[in-house]
């Protein structure tokens, strides 16, 4: 279970990252627009705020994954792996008549009773 949730804090980490820097840029840019001085931005009330938004994006994603990890703990590795529970139940494998009876063969190659056909010329105009 731990390794799902190793690897949605990882996710939640780069993904708030990532977040984080584009905030922080479309917010200079914003503010360099609308007020011509990038001081506000800098101040650490305004910066807070990107904080919490990554804060809030690694915490949505540890959400996100603690499903997953839960489903995968609860999975019984003695279960054959031609039944997966889907759905609309588990899927099994196909019936007898619709499985292959063997190794493929081409179709048997008909025998020639006689001398072969002479070839088609094509008429010419």
């Amino acid at each position: 279970m731990r390794i799902f949730l190793y690897e949605a804090l990882v996710l939640g980490l780069i993904g708030a990252g990532i977040g984080g820097v584009l905030s922080f840029g479309g917010a200079f840019l914003a503010v360099s627009v609308m007020l011509q001085s990038t001081t506000y931005l800098f101040v650490p009330s305004s910066l807070v705020y990107i904080l919490y938004g990554m804060l809030f994006g690694i915490g949505t994603s540890l959400l996100s994954g603690l499903y997953p990890a839960w489903r995968a703990a609860n999975l019984n590795p003695s279960k054959p792996s031609g039944t997966i529970e889907g759905a609309g139940g588990p899927l099994r494998s196909p019936p007898a008549r619709l499985r292959a009876r063997g190794p493929l063969r081409s179709p048997p190659a008909r025998l020639k009773t006689g001398p072969d056909p002479p070839p088609r010329s094509l008429p010419i105009h």
